[in-house]
This record gives structure tokens, C-alpha cells and sequence, in this order.
């Protein structure tokens, strides 16, 4: 089945078959990527329309200011026939105002007063406000209004000009009294025309309206067809520039051209929001990975051992911070190199090689030597191990661990050492007691020699069986399986009795035993009877390698920060070198002296330990030739010494 293949270059996508490539090869198309560039275009107006409009709004113009100047010249013509009309009306004597209420206007005047085109009504009124002659003009249907002369008026003559209720149209009304009769008031209502109603006006405005509706109808139809797009162009320019997307306002235009825009900026939007919550999920994804990264380097820096991760090249693509200490000298760059360009170590080089080289069999582990800080050589133990994926099981790389094993080398070279020679204290007892059981067995053996074999028997025995006992001890105490009975103890009792028991082995011999504990010490919380062995073995160790007529001096003081607890002889002392091993299981110096006197080389190691145990410590001073001091110090910060006196 053929697969397809997607490239993408600097000019475009291409897709391309990879059964048909060949021959598709010449037709295949490129497609540029470009940014889009936007360019603004001016609406095309008819040239026709501009001078249509500027006619039409001429015209309209010239009509409102001849309607405007009529009006004027009619309502001056008829202010001045208004008062004229009212003033001749006014001074008519009783028989002729009589006869003009008795006609009810049909007399000559009044209908010469009728023809007048602005004419609205005449009427005329009696003093109680009663109309007793009626007359309206050709404009019946405006009518007359109820709006009544005030005193004053009534008795002079004038006009006033108002509106109708609807006010619509404008009244300019002649009012005089009636002198020959004194109590009538006679009133003459006019059209008061305005440059928009006037007679005649509406047919100035029928004749211009249809151009000027048919104007903006054209321009009305050519911008709900340009300014959409005119609009558009702006609102592209603004989202060339970088802008948000944001749509068009269409309440006014209603085009369905910016509806569709606003229709696909909406879709543009909510492909965009998608686009944002997928790209906040990846970056808490990030986020997270992030950090569980940082997580699982923080536990790799923080193991004591070097991890490193190999590709299927066999360059370093991780290591943590742990890796270069077993490589002094390396480049702390070493991310994206093979072993053979950075390490200094040419074992290691060669066995990473041969492990590429094995075809998934991996080599045993490998141990090199390397020096640390002060030149210190240490042994290092090399191991790999091939990374797999889970899924396909196909190998990733290699993991390699390294791990200091100079403790473990020593602790095992330690661990013989030790079973040889605990098994050569136990050889030679064990032998003198079986050459001494077979004497015993023999029957003509005098009395004297018998004794004497079972009290060497006793010693031997008794010999191994403070061996046992010391190795024992220590066992629990480096396995951490001893118990420990702490109790409240009176130190002053509690060294003076050790004294008492100690000074009766000391009597037999030419040594003088100074003893200088105070009473006033305070009180400690020890397990007695593990102390009590640790301070035996001082004690008796200082009257074993004493010389002849020495002193031993066992003394106790008490400081501002401790208890201290010291022994002191005046033997051959010790050499530096030996110092610094005297407290290792079975060390005995060299010195010929020394080796005469018996011992296992155990009992300084059980009494550093013990007191360790009660979180103190034990320390030595010596000079060759003039003897040495061991003392014990208990940290008043300690929980061994409490506080206050005893």
C-alpha cells in the first residue's frame, strides 16, 4: 500500500506519493506563502449623481427663500389691510352695525372682506362675550378659536398672533371696540402665513421632493452597495496591522456582505478560543512535565550513586550531578558526547564499547580505581543496563550506575581478617587445653603436674571465654541488636566501687593505685554494668602494661560542659602509629613488650563502643617512655548527666 509523505520547505507544502513520485515530479505545484496585503480602494462614485444632488438641494434652497421672503410680504400686507379693515369696521355707526348683524354678512364689505385670500373669520361680540355675527373664510377648516379678549383688549384696538391647538398653523387676529355702540367688539381673524405653509407652498415642495428622494435614493443604493465593502477594506487594513478580530457593527447598513463577515469573524473567534484552551492544556502539560522533571533529576542528584543515560549512539544524554565525582578531571559538559571524547578513565571508555558491542549481552560489572580530593584512591563498581520501551520492547539506550564500593571492599577484607584472627585466638587455647587434657590422661602423672595442667586448663578456658564474651559484645553493639538498661547512677559511688574491685588485682604487684574522685559530682543515667566493663578494661590494661614500681592514677572531674572520667599509667606509652589503630578490632602493637603481655586485641573497641553508645567519647594521649591517659567524656548537653548535684 502506498504510504504519502508531506514535506514542508521555505517556499510551501508539497505532497507527494512516494510509488508515483517520479512521475509526478514535474507537475507537482508549489504554493507560495505569502502575508496577505491589504490594499484600500476609494468607492467610485458616478460623476453624475454629485451634480443631481447639489441641483436638487439648489432648488430646494431657492424654494425655501422665496417661500420664507412671500411669506414675509404677505404677512406685511396684511398687517396693514388688517388694521385698516378693523379700523373703518370700528367707527360704523348703530344703524349700520345693526344692519350688518341683521344681514349676517352678507353686506358688500363683509364680502369683499371674504375674498381675501388669508381671511379666516370675522365675528362680533357683545360685551358678555356673545357672538352675535359669524363669519369664517375659505379656510373652514382650520375654524375659529375659543381663546377669549382680555379686559384690556376689549377696549383697545390691536392684534395678537397665536397658534391653533394642533399648532400647525399660525393666526394673526385684529381686534377694536365698537364706538358707537360701546359695548361690542368686533374681531378678524388671518391666515399668518410661513415659508413652509403658505398657499401654494405645497406645490414648491411636491416639485422638488421627488428629486430630492430620487437623489438619495441613488446614493442610498450605491452605499448600501460600497460602504460595506468600503468597511471591510478599513476593518482588513486595522487586522493587517495586528489587531484583535472583531466584528462589524450592521444595525444600520443591514448588509448581508458584513453579516457573513461577522459570521466568519465568529467562527474565526471561536477557532481562535479553541486554539487558546488547547494551547493552556499544553502548557499545564508542560508545566507538569516540567516539574516532574525537575522532581525525578532532584531524587537522581540526591541518590549516592552516578546514573547516566546513553542513547543507541552511545553519547550521554543525562547524568546527574553524583556521575562526575567518579570522573575527576572530567568536563562538566559531557551532555551529547561519547565516553571515548570525555572520560579520563580508559577502562571505563573500553567497557562502555564492549558493551554497545555485545549485542545485548551485557558485561559484568567493572571496577576501576579513582582518586578524590587529598589524592584519597578509591574503588568504584560500574554497571549497565539496557532501556527498553515498554510498547515495542526495542532499546532506548543504556542506563549506567555507578556506586563507590571502597566501604564494602573494606568491611569485606575486614570481615576475613577478622574471622582469621578470632580463629587463631581460639587455635592456640584450644590447643594448649587438648596438649593438657592428654598429660591428664596419662596415669603415672605426679600430683604437682596435674594441678598444675588444670589450672592451665582453667586460664585457657577462662581466656576463651572473655573472647567469646568481647566478641559478642561488639557484635550486638555493630549490629545495634544490645539492650541498654539506663539507670539513675550516683557517679562518685559508682567509681569508687569499680576502685574497690580493681585495687584488690593491683595489691599482688609493685604499682601504687592513686584514686582522685570527687564526692560532689552529678548524677549520670548509664547502663552500669556495660560502663562498668568499659572502665575495667582501662583500669585493667593501665596495671597490665605498667612497668615494675608505676603508678596508675584513676581520677574524675567535672567541668563547665562535662563529666570526665580518666585513667592514667606511667607504662612504656604509645607510638603515633599505633594510636591510630588501637581502637581497631584485634590491632596489638609490634613492641616485643607489648607482645609478652596477653591479649586479644579487643578490649579497647568494645570500651570506645560502649561509651559511644551512651553518646560520649574516648580519646588518648601518650608519650612513648612516659605512659598514657584514657578519658572518658560524658557532654553535659547530652541526656547522660542531669543537671544538679548529688
Amino acid at each position: 500500500m502506498n504510504k504519502a509523505s508531506a514535506t514542508i520547505d521555505d517556499n510551501g507544502l508539497s505532497v507527494s506519493n512516494s510509488a508515483s513520485d517520479e512521475r509526478r515530479k514535474g507537475d507537482r505545484r508549489q504554493w507560495p506563502t505569502r502575508r496577505l496585503r491589504h490594499r484600500r480602494r476609494r468607492i467610485q462614485i458616478p460623476a453624475f449623481l454629485p451634480l443631481l444632488l447639489i441641483a436638487a438641494l439648489s432648488l430646494t434652497l431657492l424654494l425655501v427663500v422665496y417661500s420664507w421672503q412671500s411669506a414675509k410680504t404677505i404677512n406685511a400686507e396684511t398687517q396693514l389691510y388688517g388694521e385698516s379693515i378693523t379700523k373703518a369696521l370700528a367707527n360704523v355707526s348703530n344703524e349700520a352695525l345693526t344692519d350688518l348683524i341683521a344681514e349676517q354678512g352678507q353686506s358688500p364689505m363683509l364680502q369683499n372682506l371674504k375674498q381675501h385670500p388669508h381671511f379666516l373669520y370675522f365675528l362680533v361680540e357683545s360685551k358678555f362675550g356673545e357672538r352675535q355675527l359669524v363669519l369664517e373664510g375659505h379656510q373652514s377648516g382650520i375654524g375659529i378659536p375659543s381663546l377669549p379678549l382680555s379686559a384690556s383688549q376689549r377696549v383697545s384696538q390691536g392684534n395678537r398672533a397665536f397658534t391653533t391647538l394642533k399648532k400647525t398653523v399660525g393666526i394673526v387676529e385684529f381686534y377694536a371696540p365698537i364706538k358707537t355702540s360701546g359695548s361690542h367688539v368686533l374681531r378678524i381673524g388671518f391666515l399668518k402665513p410661513t415659508f413652509y405653509w403658505q398657499p401654494g407652498a405645497q406645490y414648491y415642495f411636491l416639485i422638488s421632493l421627488p428629486l430630492v428622494l430620487l437623489t438619495f435614493a441613488a446614493f442610498s443604493s450605491i452605499f448600501s452597495t460600497y460602504l460595506p465593502m468600503h468597511r471591510l477594506g478599513q476593518h482588513f487594513s486595522s487586522m493587517n496591522e495586528g489587531k484583535e478580530f472583531e466584528t462589524i457593527d450592521n444595525s444600520q447598513t443591514k448588509s448581508p456582505l458584513i453579516d457573513d463577515f461577522n459570521a466568519l469573524i465568529a467562527n474565526a473567534k471561536n477557532i481562535v478560543r479553541e486554539i487558546e484552551v488547547k494551547q493552556d492544556a499544553l502548557e499545564i502539560d508542560r508545566k507538569v512535565l516540567y516539574f516532574d522533571k525537575l522532581r525525578t533529576e532532584a531524587v537522581l542528584d540526591a541518590l549516592p550513586l552516578g546514573v547516566a543515560v546513553l542513547d543507541v549512539a552511545g553519547s550521554v544524554t543525562y547524568c546527574n550531578k553524583q556521575f562526575l565525582h567518579f570522573f575527576p578531571g572530567a568536563s562538566p559538559n559531557i551532555v551529547g558526547k561519547s565516553f571515548s571524547e570525555w572520560s579520563p578513565s580508559l577502562a571505563v571508555a573500553a567497557y562502555v564499547q564492549s558493551g554497545r558491542k555485545s549485542g545485548g549481552v551485557k558485561p559484568g560489572e567493572l571496577q576501576y580505581e579513582y582518586a578524590q580530593r587529598g589524592n584519597h584512591t578509591k574503588v568504584a563498581s560500574v554497571s549497565m543496563q539496557t532501556v527498553q520501551a515498554a510498547d515495542s520492547g526495542n532499546s532506548l539506550g543504556e542506563l549506567m550506575i555507578i556506586q563507590d564500593v571502597t566501604s564494602t571492599l573494606h568491611n569485606k577484607r575486614m570481615s576475613e581478617e577478622f574471622a582469621i584472627k578470632a580463629a587463631h585466638e581460639l587455635k592456640t587455647p584450644l590447643h594448649v587445653v587438648k596438649m593438657y587434657s592428654e598429660m591428664l590422661m596419662e596415669d603415672d602423672l605426679e600430683p604437682d603436674v596435674r594441678v598444675e595442667s588444670l589450672n592451665t586448663i582453667y586460664d585457657e578456658v577462662d581466656r576463651m571465654a572473655d573472647l567469646v564474651n568481647n566478641l559478642l559484645n561488639i557484635a550486638k553493639i555493630e549490629m545495634g541488636n544490645i539492650t541498654i538498661d539506663k539507670t539513675r547512677v550516683k557517679t562518685s559511688e559508682f567509681l569508687n566501687d569499680i576502685y574497690d574491685s580493681m585495687i584488690r588485682s593491683a595489691n599482688n604487684s609493685t604499682l601504687t593505685v592513686v584514686k582522685d574522685i570527687p564526692e560532689s559530682l552529678s548524677t549520670i543515667v548509664v547502663d552500669k554494668d556495660l560502663l562498668r566493663i568499659s572502665i575495667n578494661n582501662l583500669l585493667s590494661n593501665a596495671i597490665k602494661y605498667n612497668r615494675e614500681g608505676g603508678e596508675v592514677r584513676f581520677a574524675a572531674e567535672e567541668t563547665d560542659d562535662a563529666i570526665l572520667i580518666s585513667i592514667s599509667d606511667s607504662g612504656p606509652g604509645i607510638s603515633e602509629e599505633d594510636q591510630r589503630h588501637i581502637f581497631d578490632k584485634f590491632y596489638r602493637s609490634e613492641d616485643a613488650e607489648i607482645r609478652k603481655k596477653s591479649g586479644h586485641g579487643l578490649g579497647l573497641t568494645l570500651t570506645r563502643n560502649i561509651v559511644q553508645l551512651h553518646h560520649g567519647s574516648l580519646t588518648v594521649e601518650s608519650t612513648l617512655g612516659e605512659g598514657s591517659r584514657f578519658t572518658i567524656a560524658f557532654n553535659k548537653k547530652s541526656n547522660i548527666v542531669e543537671r544538679g548535684r548529688v
